[in-house]
């Protein structure tokens, strides 16, 4: 599960269906704006979820953030 706060995102992991794990922080490499748009996809076809941000505005494209690490 993820919580996306201001100036921050928290990663909750699914322990087995039987609890949530603490929040892992996961600082943001990029400004957090309105056009900013979200998503959680398997971008790799490998299981792991990346957070993939783009926008509309040129100087920021596609971006993926890896949850693994």
């Amino acid at each position: 599960m993820l919580y996306l706060g201001k100036n921050k995102f928290k990663a909750f992991i699914n322990l087995t269906g039987n609890a949530w794990s603490d929040a892992h922080e996961i600082d943001p490499s990029f400004p957090l704006t309105a056009a900013l748009q979200l998503s959680v996809i398997d971008l790799l076809g490998t299981g792991t979820a990346f957070i993939v941000w783009s926008s509309d505005l040129p100087a920021f494209p596609m971006r993926p953030c890896d949850t693994s690490t």
